[in-house]
């Protein structure tokens, strides 16, 4: 997942000149940010939830 959004970095950089400053901070930086939040979330505790069946458990790791 990190590599993702480290290309799609890599990628909106080169596209800088191309775009406005709201865009630019909400596709690199507010992204960045959800996803460091998201990731470790979705590895450590949703992920091994559905594998070992715990859909119930699962369903609550991502209601805020």
């Amino acid at each position: 997942m990190a590599n993702y959004f480290n290309s799609r970095n890599t990628y909106g950089q080169g596209k800088l000149c191309e775009i406005d400053a709201i865009a630019a901070r909400t596709l690199l930086g507010q992204q960045k940010d959800k996803s460091d939040a998201y990731s470790p979330r979705l590895e450590q505790a949703f992920l091994p939830a559905v594998l070992a069946g715990r859909d119930d458990e699962a369903a609550k790791v991502f209601i805020y």
